[in-house]
């Protein structure tokens, strides 16, 4: 199936961040965690700027990466572990190969079974890297009816290698059973809502110095507990201010 599964250039790259980038402190240094756990994940609502603050971390990464954005098209699991294949191609070229002559082997279903020897070939190849890796999956809240993908997860994270730092994007935070054993041992990095709202001096920061509207310290505040630091929010507010229209 693999041959016939095409792959976009732009599901394989980080979006371009934009020069006018808030520097948000919280977010930073969570992120900076990322490569002393096995897993990251990620997770809240829309306009939080999760990708965002992906994008620029993994831009100023030194060590080796790779990213996926993946589709509501990839559902099937030969599919979307394909393009991981792909994606981790970028970064190590001679991954991989063993992998895909495995998924031309396989019909369209995919047993129990064979999830364990596609998750085990995945882990011995990823353990046969030289390097270090970052491997960051976004957008995984579309993949709710890929019930394969969350089994393979699942035994990929009771047996993640150590040389692989896996960041797993979403709205939501996975129903996966080993996260809770994660999470004891430590081996858990959760980057929630309260990392990703901005502050009052981000928010302050955005409007007053970034966009040169001039509010007083009460109404900047007053704006904050409006928006509740949510990023999309506070940027329509940016955008119609700058428009004229009053704070009142």
């Amino acid at each position: 199936m693999s041959n016939q599964v095409p792959v976009l250039k732009s599901q394989l790259s980080p979006p371009p961040v934009k020069d006018q980038f808030i520097h948000r402190i919280k977010l930073h240094r969570q992120l900076q965690l990322i490569p002393n756990y096995p897993l990251t994940i990620i997770y809240a609502g829309a306009g939080y700027g999760k990708t965002v603050g992906l994008s620029r971390f993994i831009q100023d990464l030194d060590s080796k990466s790779c990213w996926l954005t993946v589709a509501e098209y990839d559902q099937h699991i030969i599919r979307l572990l394909t393009k991981m294949v792909t994606a981790i191609q970028s970064a190590s070229p001679e991954f991989g190969r063993d992998l895909m002559d495995q998924f031309n082997q396989l019909n369209q279903h995919v047993k129990d079974d064979e999830l364990w020897t596609l998750m085990t070939m995945m882990v011995n190849e990823i353990e046969a890297l030289n390097d270090e890796l970052v491997l960051v999956i976004d957008d995984v809240h579309v993949l709710n009816q890929a019930h394969s993908f969350h089994k393979w997860m699942q035994l990929l994270i009771k047996h993640i290698p150590k040389n692989i730092h896996i960041v797993i994007s979403t709205r939501h935070k996975p129903n996966w059973t080993p996260l809770q054993q994660l999470k004891v041992q430590d081996d858990l990095l959760e980057i929630i809502t309260q990392h990703l709202a901005l502050s009052l001096d981000e928010m302050d920061h955005l409007i007053r110095d970034m966009n040169s509207i001039e509010l007083n310290d009460d109404q900047v505040e007053d704006i904050y507990s409006l928006t509740e630091g949510w990023p999309i929010a506070c940027s329509m507010v940016v955008q119609q201010l700058s428009s004229g229209v009053s704070i009142n």
